[in-house]
C-alpha cells in the first residue's frame, strides 16, 4: 500500500527534497529567497527520519551553487563556485559530506572555463551535474563554454576519487556510437552496483512533432537529440574502464531515433520499467528489464494511453476529451477503468488514488481519493510532493 508521509511542519522556509536516502532517513535542503537575497544558493541541509520525523539540521557554506542530483545515500556531494579575476573561469570547489556523522572535507577543485558569460558562476551552477555514485566516487559534467544548437551539451565528464585526491576524464562513447555528453537523466541504482543512464534532451510529445513533420516534408529533421538510448553501466567496470583510460563496456538496453521515444516509468527492486512509443505503427510497449537476468518482459497497450507504475504492476491512464483536469484509468490486470480528476496523477492503490491540482494561486494541492467511491479521504494544501516508487512512499512537504 501506498505511504504517505507529511513533514510540511518541518519546514518554515523553501525547501526542496533531494535523491539521498539512506536507512529511515530522506534529505531535504533549503534554498535561498531569490528575491530577499538577490542571488540563487543553497543555504542548508535537513535530515529526516521517516519513523520519528526528528530532523538534523546542517548549514552549508558559502557559495553553494551545485548539488548532489543521484542517490549516494549517505554521501552528499556539492559545489561551492567561485570566479576567477578574469571572469573566464570558475572554480569548482568540489565537496562531499557524510550524512551520518556531518563530517564535511574539499574533494576537489576543477577549473572550468567559460567564454566570457555574463554571469559566469550563475552560468556553471545551472548547467552543471554532480553525480554522487558512492562515499569514494562522483561525476561532474562539464558544460559547454557556450550552448549551441548541433552540439553536445556536455563539453565532458569527469570521474573524481575522493579517496585518492585524483579526477579523471571518461571517453564518453557508448558501444552504439551514442556518447555519455548527450546526458539526459542518470539513476545510480541496484545499492550502487549499477548506474542507469537516459540520453537525449527531449520529451515524447516533442519526439511526435518531429516525427509529423517528416510525415509533412517528406524529410528527416535534424537535431542532436532526436536519438534516444537507455543505457546500462556496472559501477566497478565503469570505474576501471575510466581509470585505466579504456572505452565504456556498456548494455544497450534500448534505443530510439525520430520515429519512436523512450522513457523511464521506475525503478523498482531488481527490474526496470520503461515505455517505448512507436510512432509509425502506433504501437505504445510497457517494457520490464530484469537487472539480474537480461531478460524483458513487453506489453502493448493502446497509443493514446500514458502509463502509471506501482510496485506491483501499472495502470494506464488517458485524459478525457475535452476536459483536461479528468483522466479514465484502467487497470489491465482487472479490466477495469474507473475516472479521477487533477492535473496528474501521482501514485495508485488498491484503496485510494493520489493526484494532484493547481488553485487559483498556483499552489499545488494533493487529493486522495478512495479508488471505489470517488470521494476525496483527505487534501493537502499548498505543498509539494515527493513519490519514492521503491518504498512505495509519498512524501509531502
Amino acid at each position: 500500500m501506498t505511504k504517505i508521509l507529511d513533514v510540511s511542519c518541518l519546514f518554515s522556509k523553501r525547501v526542496q527534497k533531494v535523491n539521498n536516502e539512506f536507512n529511515d532517513s530522506v534529505i531535504f535542503v533549503e534554498t535561498s529567497d531569490y528575491v530577499k537575497d538577490a542571488e540563487f544558493c543553497y543555504k542548508s541541509i535537513s535530515i529526516v527520519n521517516i519513523h520519528s520525523i526528528d530532523a538534523i539540521k546542517y548549514n552549508l557554506p558559502v557559495n553553494t551553487k551545485i548539488i548532489n542530483s543521484s542517490n549516494s545515500k549517505e554521501t552528499f556531494y556539492y559545489a561551492q563556485l567561485y570566479s576567477q579575476s578574469n571572469n573566464t573561469t570558475v572554480n569548482v570547489h568540489l565537496r562531499k559530506l557524510n550524512l551520518k556523522n556531518l563530517h564535511d572535507m574539499e574533494v576537489n577543485i576543477i577549473q572550468v572555463e567559460t567564454q566570457e558569460q555574463d554571469e559566469p558562476t550563475d552560468y556553471i551552477a545551472l548547467n552543471s551535474k554532480i553525480v554522487g555514485i558512492n562515499e569514494r566516487y562522483c561525476l561532474f559534467f562539464v558544460p559547454q563554454k557556450k550552448l549551441q544548437y548541433g552540439i553536445n551539451y556536455f563539453s565532458k565528464c569527469l570521474l573524481v576519487d575522493s579517496f585518492e585526491n585524483k579526477v579523471f576524464t571518461v571517453k564518453a562513447e557508448f558501444i552504439n556510437g551514442d556518447s555519455l555528453l548527450r546526458l539526459q537523466d542518470i539513476w545510480v541504482i541496484n545499492d550502487s552496483q549499477n548506474i542507469l543512464i537516459k540520453t537525449g534532451r527531449i520529451q515524447d510529445f516533442e519526439k511526435r512533432k518531429f516525427w509529423k513533420k517528416t510525415i509533412e516534408n517528406d524529410d528527416n529533421p535534424k537535431y542532436i537529440d532526436q536519438n534516444e538510448s537507455l543505457v546500462l553501466l556496472n559501477t566497478q567496470l565503469f570505474i576501471s574502464n575510466v581509470k585505466n583510460n579504456e572505452s565504456l563496456t556498456n548494455i544497450i538496453i534500448d534505443s530510439a531515433d525520430f520515429k519512436s521515444a523512450l522513457s523511464l516509468c521506475g525503478y523498482c527492486g531488481h527490474k526496470l520499467t520503461y515505455n517505448k512509443k512507436m510512432f509509425e505503427e502506433k504501437q505504445n510497449i510497457i517494457i520490464t528489464y530484469m537487472l539480474n537476468s537480461g531478460k524483458f518482459e513487453r506489453k502493448e497497450v493502446a497509443d493514446s494511453y500514458e502509463i502509471i507504475c506501482t510496485p506491483e504492476k501499472h495502470y494506464l491512464i488517458k485524459t478525457i476529451k475535452g476536459d483536461s483536469t479528468r483522466f479514465d484509468v484502467h487497470d489491465p490486470t482487472t479490466n477495469t477503468t474507473f475516472q479521477t480528476t487533477g492535473s496528474g496523477i501521482i501514485a495508485i492503490d488498491k484503496e485510494k488514488i493520489i493526484t494532484y491540482r493547481y488553485d487559483e494561486k498556483f499552489e499545488q494541492i494533493v487529493c486522495i481519493f478512495n479508488i471505489h467511491s470517488g470521494e476525496i479521504v483527505n487534501t493537502y494544501q499548498k505543498c509539494n510532493f515527493d513519490y519514492d516508487l521503491e518504498r512505495n512512499l509519498i512524501i509531502i512537504f
